[in-house]
């Protein structure tokens, strides 16, 4: 009996979609379309999500694309209408691929995001029918799984979509926040299992996207991984948060409101406005609160952290996510806008965050607990040079790394890819799809931390002599496919360590600057695989540059490099605050921080745990000596409003004795 009344709810969906579709649309024909009656539906109800009666376009006709007999949707000429076809036509209309008339699912002469969303009603509505068909045929014994649809698929029963292993309604009407315009065709989840939010423009007007939970969730931790957070214009808000009726709220939100100047980073409690800003990094960012009778307590990625007593003793409520317009307003960049939530996870009580196979990540973040979490906000970025094989490829050292890093409050690795000695011995790593990278990659984000490809040094000829057949390229090139095949397990950017030449070809300085500007302006920013490139993966480009006291360079030339970077990292290794501030000041005409400063560049200082002269390195002072003289840099630097933090080099020798066990 309960199987015939999904039967009978489902018909009547479909009946209440084609009636709506043939009064909005004026009298077109559903049939028109040319295909079999569920995908009819389908089609029409996911077009009407995204395009309001005055908003133009119009359901899909039959339409011959050169090859005769392909179903509507069928993008990829493979004879489904799956998944596949919405990441094929995404890439096509995304300009990373060329397309012809078969993007133009819906037949208005276009292919735009209206489109995308016809091919993923296509495909709802394909496992819509499916369910109906199991639920009729099969009898299912009591406590059986009744054909609920797998994770990933981006259907439910009972919601809209499901992901992260909840069942999410998506919202297509009008209204707050914002007092915006909503579409369900703005929010997907892709064949990885990844959700997407998307502000999309149809006929001149904006549409938002926003999913809830079916389910009511109540006190626990609340664990989101974000990719795209960081780049959002101005008048984009990304919400992560809790809501019931009488402004119950607790919120994390990516978002500027409207002024470029305000941080982008905020913690709210409702309805007695309870609220925390701060600066959102770049690359993807792991978002946190813990929820209980007592109080609420926020993290980013580790760090940014806030907490608030009393006042939230609520029953259960849904689970939000949107991405919307401040006040309605169009992005000031005019361009539509995605983010992509890679994971989500709620776990109920106090919610200590479970571990990995084998308990390794548990055993990480009993240690964290004991941490020193230096600044706040700062950058602890860590070099791994050569120990970078021993990571990818051995279990225990990979666990030891991440101990080491989490105890050393490491937010930022710089791992070795490729160098310019015509060594492509890494490059096997990328050769299997990046597998092992991208285990890495999704373990350090989950603990918070980015991952960014070292490249290092340039003391050869091949990158600066022709950049199109240097080692560099041939890296840079397997970095940007990688991206572009793992969106939720990304390089967070490029790391380059640039040494000073001063001899060969190249025989001063200042040449070299000039030569190395021209490779990162002129080459490596307009490198591209399937039309992404380095910025527009969102991939941050920062520069060690080891400008000695008493080197003859001039300022413009090394201020006319650093401006093509988003960080630069300062070399400035002493093992005491004075001899640091000495060295970072002293090796140009003016203190480097100071001309950074005034250009509004962010950067770093560096300090030495290797091997070295015992009046550079920490090596033998100590820990207890090092983290002394990060303290004083913090305070020391904090007179800099583009003071990011401290670099650490490297992993291999102290950083790995210390902190590691």
């Amino acid at each position: 009996m309960e199987g015939r009344k999904e039967i009978v709810a489902v018909l009547l969906l479909v009946a209440m979609v084609t009636c709506l579709g043939m009064m909005v649309f004026g009298g077109v024909g559903i049939g028109n379309i040319g295909v079999g009656a569920p995908v009819q539906v389908a089609q029409a109800s996911s077009v009407l999500n995204w395009v309001r009666p005055n908003g133009g376009g119009g359901v899909g006709v039959e339409r011959s694309w050169g090859q005769e007999g392909h179903k509507v949707g069928d993008v990829d000429r493979n004879g489904v209408v799956d998944r596949d076809d919405v990441m094929e036509l995404g890439r096509m209309i995304g300009g990373q691929k060329a397309w012809g008339r078969r993007a133009d699912v819906n037949g208005d002469g276009r292919g735009d995001c209206r489109d995308i969303s016809a091919v993923e009603g296509i495909v709802k509505e394909a496992a819509w029918v499916k369910e109906a068909e199991a639920v009729e045929d099969a009898v299912v014994e009591e406590g059986e799984d009744n054909g609920v649809v797998d994770e990933g698929d981006g259907n439910g029963v009972g919601g809209d979509l499901q992901f992260a292993g909840y069942e999410w309604n998506t919202r297509s009407d009008g209204g707050d926040p914002g007092n915006n315009e909503w579409s369900s065709g703005g929010a997907w989840v892709d064949s990885v299992g990844h959700l997407h939010l998307k502000i999309g423009n149809v006929g001149g007007s904006w549409y938002c996207a926003e999913v809830e939970t079916v389910e009511d969730l109540g006190f626990g931790t609340y664990t989101w991984t974000v990719s795209g957070a960081d780049t959002l214009d101005k008048n984009v808000v990304l919400g992560l948060f809790n809501y019931a009726d009488g402004g119950k709220e607790i919120d994390i939100e990516a978002a500027r409101w409207g002024n470029d100047k305000w941080p982008n980073g905020n913690y709210t409690v409702w309805p007695e406005p309870r609220e925390k800003t701060f600066e959102l990094g770049a690359g993807s960012h792991t978002f946190q609160f813990t929820w209980s009778e007592d109080g609420v307590s926020f993290n980013t990625d580790g760090v940014q952290g806030w907490s608030v007593s009393g006042g939230v003793d609520w029953a259960p409520m849904p689970t939000f996510m949107n991405l919307w317009l401040y006040e309605g307003r169009a992005p000031s960049n005019g361009k539509e806008t995605e983010v992509v939530v890679t994971g989500f996870k709620f776990e109920a009580g106090t919610g200590a965050t479970d571990g990995e196979e084998g308990g390794v990540v548990a055993d990480v973040e009993v240690e964290v607990e004991d941490a020193v979490v230096r600044g706040d906000g700062d950058v602890r970025a860590l070099y791994v040079w050569d120990a970078y094989y021993g990571i990818l490829t051995d279990g225990s050292e990979q666990d030891r790394f991440f101990r080491a890093c989490a105890n050393a409050g490491v937010n930022t690795v710089w791992m070795l890819t490729g160098n310019e000695k015509n060594n492509l011995d890494s490059l096997r790593f990328f050769a299997d799809g990046g597998s092992l990278y991208e285990r890495f990659i999704e373990r350090a984000n989950g603990l918070g931390i980015q991952v960014h490809a070292l490249f290092g040094s340039a003391k050869g000829r091949d990158v600066l002599d022709d950049p199109e057949t240097s080692t560099y390229k041939t890296y840079v090139m397997a970095i940007l496919k990688y991206n572009y095949d793992h969106p939720g397990a990304r390089f967070a950017g490029l790391h380059f360590d640039v040494e000073n030449i001063g001899s060969g070809s190249y025989n001063s300085d200042d040449v070299f600057y000039q030569k190395y500007l021209e490779f990162v302006r002129d080459h490596l920013k307009k490198w591209n695989y399937q039309g992404q490139t380095v910025q527009s993966q969102g991939m941050m480009l920062s520069l060690y540059q080891d400008v000695w006291p008493g080197k003859h360079v001039s300022v413009g030339a090394w201020t006319a490099l650093v401006k093509q970077f988003d960080l630069v990292c300062l070399q400035a290794y002493g093992d005491d605050l004075d001899s640091v501030v000495a060295k970072e000041f002293g090796c140009l005409s003016q203190g480097r921080a100071e001309m950074l400063q005034d250009e509004g560049i962010p950067f770093t200082i560096l300090l030495e745990t290797g091997h070295a002269s015992s009046n550079v390195t920490f090596m033998d002072d100590g820990k207890g000596a090092l983290e002394k003289v990060e303290s004083g840099i913090d305070d020391y630097y904090s007179q800099y409003s583009e003071y990011a933090g401290i670099g650490l080099h490297n992993y291999s020798n102290s950083i790995r004795a210390w902190y590691s066990e």
